[in-house]
């Protein structure tokens, strides 16, 4: 099998037949249609067309080929397309680590090897939490069945048991509970082990570990459609991190059949989401003394919504966060974007959170109108370690912070200092900052076309 690494969101030409492009994009359309999968959002996807893989023709074999915002694998009849992602693994899986939405991974287990993929990642991960559960053994619970029985056992069924009696069957049909493994979080298990064991693009050491971890579910069985809704109770607490990776396993995994000679496999881990929680949680713990956290704000009357990444201290600053490499010059949208948020929320201080990964790219701090923009940068750098980098944006955020903001209009009332800030409690209105409210209508007004098209 011929296997291409291509990068997430970048453009990459393949060569591919006419039926392999067409079997790609039919799978990157059956995931980019899954709600599951997006999630609340789907952001620089046309939504029009919804899907996550694109092929283009640019040569009678040749194909350019763009997975947007995921990274795993991609298998289409003899070619295996591994998609890596924007920045440097080891910050990747540093972000994953600390977004809290996937289980916490052993940093001697965390690293992957040169030729390790995504999928391979995942599917390691998985079968080391489904091993601890295994080790604990299997939850069992009472279930409600149905069979023909040569003693009653629970309640009878008469219309049934009448029904075999005069057809010469003398077993009774009866409705009774078992006690056993076969319940929803089993259910789930099972079917995320079954894919692992089947995936033809894991390591046959891999597969073999599945299969051997399979052997205790022989008494459960099938997935049903309503399992994935079950949630975690206090007396199965233990099979949290394996469900969380199971159910990731799951629903990143798309197929795509046709009549013809191909078919697409496809294991996608969607990214943007949890690489912002992954900053906004190193942040906030980085940071008691402020109010680190997510919210929106409704732009009355109409029903659109502001909902930057970053709100401190309730609005004395914004920030946005930007899963993608930035270059030596402001992109322009994500700009706008930080302007119209911060008017929105009446603040003249905003910043756009970017990652660079070679050398050092440095913005200038722009100034719209009484806004101040600030480039704050992750530095993803393949040799700096992942806790520096960190340590080096906490910095910046701290210096971002604590800083005066800057006022392009002389004659205006400074809104306080960041210590100011610190000593008020959210939602509370600063005597100081009255003035923003003729300002920041205006800016407001002023923006809301951008925020309507962001």
């Amino acid at each position: 099998m011929r296997t291409e690494r291509i990068t997430e969101s970048v453009e990459a030409t393949i060569n591919l037949s006419a039926s392999q492009a067409a079997a790609l994009e039919a799978s990157g359309r059956r995931l980019a249609s899954t709600t599951s999968w997006w999630g609340e959002r789907a952001e620089g996807i046309d939504r029009a067309e919804r899907t996550l893989i694109r092929c283009r023709p640019v040569g009678s074999t040749t194909y350019a080929i763009r997975v947007s915002d995921a990274v795993g694998i991609v298998v289409t009849g003899s070619v295996q397309i591994v998609v890596e992602p924007k920045i440097d693994l080891r910050h990747f899986l540093y972000l994953l680590n600390a977004s809290g939405r996937l289980p916490r991974i052993d940093p001697s287990k965390g690293a992957a090897d040169a030729d390790e993929s995504f999928w391979q990642l995942v599917a390691r991960w998985y079968l080391d939490q489904l091993q601890r559960v295994v080790q604990r053994d299997l939850i069992r619970d009472y279930r409600e069945t149905e069979d023909q029985l040569n003693m009653v056992r629970g309640r009878i069924l008469p219309l049934h048991t009448a029904r075999n009696y005069y057809q010469g069957n003398p077993r009774i049909r009866c409705r009774f509970e078992d006690f056993d493994t076969d319940n929803a979080l089993n259910r789930i298990l099972r079917a995320a082990a079954t894919v692992v064991a089947g995936s033809a693009q894991l390591p046959s050491q891999l597969r073999q570990r599945a299969l051997r971890l399979l052997s205790f579910f022989d008494e459960v069985g099938e997935l049903r459609p309503e399992d994935l809704s079950v949630v975690i109770e206090r007396r199965n607490v233990w099979y949290a991190d394996a469900l969380t990776l199971a159910r990731n396993v799951l629903i990143g995994q798309g197929r795509a059949l046709h009549a013809g000679p191909n078919s697409a496999w496809t294991f996608l881990f969607r990214t943007p989401d949890l690489i912002e929680e992954g900053i906004r949680q190193v942040l906030q713990r980085a940071l008691p003394d402020w109010v680190v956290g997510k919210k929106g704000r409704m732009m009355r009357p109409s029903s659109l919504r502001l909902t930057p990444d970053l709100v401190v201290n309730d609005g004395f600053a914004i920030a946005d966060i930007k899963y993608k490499l930035a270059d030596a010059h402001w992109d322009r949208n994500d700009l706008y974007q930080a302007v119209a948020f911060a008017a929105g929320f009446r603040t003249l201080k905003a910043a756009v959170i970017g990652f660079t990964k070679v050398g050092h790219v440095t913005l200038p701090e722009v100034q719209v109108g009484d806004i101040a923009v600030s480039p704050l940068m992750w530095k993803a750098h393949p040799d700096l370690v992942p806790e520096d980098a960190a340590t080096d944006l906490i910095a910046q955020m701290t210096s971002w912070l604590s800083g005066q903001s800057v006022i392009a209009n002389a004659n205006a009332p400074c809104i306080g200092s960041a210590e100011d800030h610190q000593r008020r409690k959210p939602g509370a209105i600063h005597p100081e900052s009255r003035f923003q409210g003729s300002i920041a209508n205006r800016l407001l007004s002023r923006h809301q076309f951008i925020t309507a098209k962001t």
